[in-house]
C-alpha cells in the first residue's frame, strides 16, 4: 500500500483519544508519576490547572497552567480532589474493537469490489416524464 505512512497520524490521535481525567491520590501519584500538570478542584468548587505539581510538606505547589509564570501553592487540606490525564482501558478497548472493525469492513469491500459489476443497477425502474420503464414496457 502506498499510503501506509497515512496510518501514523491515525495511530497518534487515536492513542490521544485513549486519555481522560481521572482522580488521583496526589500524595502517592505526583511523586511517582511525576505529571506535567494536574487539575485541582478545592472545597470551595474552583478548578485549577497546575503544572510542575509537587508535593512539599502539607501542600501542592506549581505554576498555575492558565497564568505559567504565576506561582500556586494549595493546602493539601483544602484540595477537594485531583485529576490528572491517564490512559482509559475501557476507552482503549472500545477504540481498538471500532477501528479493528472498520479495518476489516474496508478490506473486505476492496477484496470483493471486483465482483461488483455497475451494469447490475437499473436505477429507479422508470424514466422521468417517460410511460416506460427502464426494460422499454408500459407502465
Amino acid at each position: 500500500m502506498k499510503h501506509h505512512y497515512l496510518l501514523l497520524p491515525g495511530l497518534l490521535l487515536a492513542v490521544a483519544g485513549c486519555v481522560t481525567l481521572q482522580k488521583i491520590q496526589p500524595a502517592q501519584f505526583i511523586p511517582t508519576h511525576s505529571p506535567d500538570v494536574v487539575w485541582v478542584t478545592t472545597n470551595d468548587y474552583v478548578r485549577t490547572p497546575v503544572g510542575q505539581p509537587q508535593i512539599i510538606g502539607d501542600s501542592l505547589k506549581g505554576t498555575r497552567q492558565d497564568w505559567p509564570q504565576l506561582p500556586v501553592a494549595i493546602s493539601l487540606k483544602e484540595i477537594n480532589y485531583m485529576q490528572a490525564s491517564l490512559v482509559s482501558p475501557t476507552r482503549t478497548a472500545l477504540l481498538v474493537t471500532v477501528v479493528g472493525a472498520s479495518v476489516a469492513g474496508l478490506v473486505y469491500a476492496i477484496a470483493t469490489s471486483d465482483k461488483v459489476s455497475s451494469t447490475t443497477f437499473h436505477g429507479c425502474a422508470y424514466c422521468k416524464g417517460s410511460s416506460e420503464d427502464v426494460t422499454g414496457e408500459q407502465r
